[in-house]
């Protein structure tokens, strides 16, 4: 999960989340002064710039023969849409807990919703819950028709808000605070999880009782990792996506 330092400009820095505090700040005050470099090889954005993983079921995929195709263990083709425009529709000041939200209506993403129509209407429940001790929950994917997501989190408050919706987002307020960036990539993240378990049928499991080594887990994460990516260095680093993927994840 990558972590943000909101600048008095508006801008939201964006570092890995194995970058030590102390140097995130140095980083910030660099930016502050002035520097045109101050990340020193840390991974950092001004906002995310990630690609989802899409499969044979988009409605618009690439030529058969496209490059941008590359196949995993499980014989599955797939390709990366990217998500360079996609952005948060409204400020999260305003997201309160139990308010729901049509994914279109809290996530402008017009190259997702031509591959995949039907997320348009996903549900995104807006929840405020603080866990014990330094754990944090940014948001969660649930699926109970496919057994997936932690659903004990979510209140009788917000399934009542959802009216029985069986799949849907969860966003933690408590956690993501009120920056749009912090927003955006953890609905990209969990918008990876819906195209691969509801839209394509991914194997999200795998053969790993490990939560962080399942494929689809792993999927989401390397979603992210490729932040700063344009997309001629995605094209050019196909194979290296598809061995980080294929050694990650317990297929």
């Amino acid at each position: 999960m990558a972590k943000y330092i909101s600048m008095p400009d508006g801008v939201d820095l964006e570092f890995d989340d194995h970058i030590p505090e102390h140097e995130m700040w140095q980083a910030a005050d660099a930016y502050a002064n002035g520097d045109t470099n101050p990340f020193q090889g840390m991974v950092a954005e001004t906002g995310p710039k990630v690609a989802i993983f899409a499969g044979e079921n988009a409605k618009n995929p690439p030529a058969p023969n496209s490059d941008r195709w590359f196949t995993l263990p499980d014989k599955r083709k797939r390709f990366e849409i990217d998500d360079s425009k996609a952005q948060v529709l409204g400020s999260p000041s305003y997201f309160q807990k139990g308010d729901v939200y049509r994914l279109e209506d809290i996530l402008s993403h017009s190259d997702l919703y031509s591959q995949y129509p039907q997320l348009r209407s996903l549900p995104v429940v807006i929840g405020d819950s603080k866990d014990e001790g330094n754990k944090q929950t940014y948001g969660m994917y649930i699926n109970k028709s496919f057994g997936y997501g932690d659903s004990n989190k979510i209140t009788p408050e917000e399934y009542k808000a959802l009216g029985g919706s069986n799949e849907f987002i969860w966003l933690n307020k408590a956690d993501l605070g009120e920056s749009p960036a912090s927003y955006l990539n953890t609905l990209l993240h969990e918008t990876q999880h819906a195209v691969g378990i509801s839209q394509e049928g991914f194997d999200y499991k795998g053969n790993s009782k490990d939560y962080w080594h399942r494929p689809g887990e792993a999927s989401a994460r390397e979603v992210e990792n490729r932040a700063t990516m344009t997309p001629e260095e995605r094209k050019k680093t196909i194979y290296q996506l598809k061995n980080n993927l294929e050694s990650i994840g317990d297929w």
